[in-house]
């Protein structure tokens, strides 16, 4: 199911803006979130700062 409702999320995306807040952990790991028009941004608390993977 979580991978059905990140597809979605990447094809509406094309229309609007989705910004989902997601432990890195937990997302699936067969969509390639590297895709043209997907930011992947991390919360480093160690660094304080987010980064853009």
């Amino acid at each position: 199911m979580k991978h059905g409702i990140f597809e979605l999320f990447i094809d509406r995306g094309k229309s609007y803006q989705t910004i989902v807040v997601e432990n890195p952990d937990h997302l699936p790991s067969d969509i390639d979130f590297k895709r043209e028009d997907i930011n992947v941004i991390s919360y480093e608390n160690e660094e304080g700062f987010l980064k853009e993977i």
